[in-house]
């Protein structure tokens, strides 16, 4: 796996830096924390405060573009990055211990609504 980094922009207001890097690579897509390792070395900055945005796939090729922020501190990115971001850019919890969702409840809409309507139509 191969990472190249084609831009950099800082970004003050938000305290962090927007990264895009263009990632080669043989079989299978490399995973997030695969991709986080490989770009905090090539950018010599701590993995807790890299966000991977997003890995986009270029179409028939081996190759992909990454796309993420590096933040300064870890304040900073609890502060302005989304949570569901900064869980997918995190390892899971090892032991089998999977956090357990309770099933969303089924809304069902009343049926005699829906007759009481039609015969109101009918009328």
């Amino acid at each position: 796996m191969e990472l190249k980094i084609v831009g950099e922009k800082e970004e003050k207001l938000l305290e962090r830096k927007q990264v895009v890097a263009d990632l080669s690579y043989e079989g299978a897509t490399p995973s997030r924390l695969e991709v986080r390792k490989k770009l905090a070395g090539a950018l010599k900055a701590d993995e807790n405060v890299l966000v991977i945005k997003g890995v986009r796939n270029i179409f028939g090729t081996m190759t992909a573009k990454v796309f993420a922020h590096l933040y300064k501190t870890k304040e900073d990115m609890l502060k302005n990055e989304s949570p569901v971001l900064i869980r997918r850019s995190q390892p899971k919890k090892k032991g089998g211990e999977a956090e357990e969702k309770e099933p969303a409840e089924k809304v069902e809409k009343p049926k005699a609504e829906k007759t009481e309507k039609k015969e109101e139509k009918k009328e």
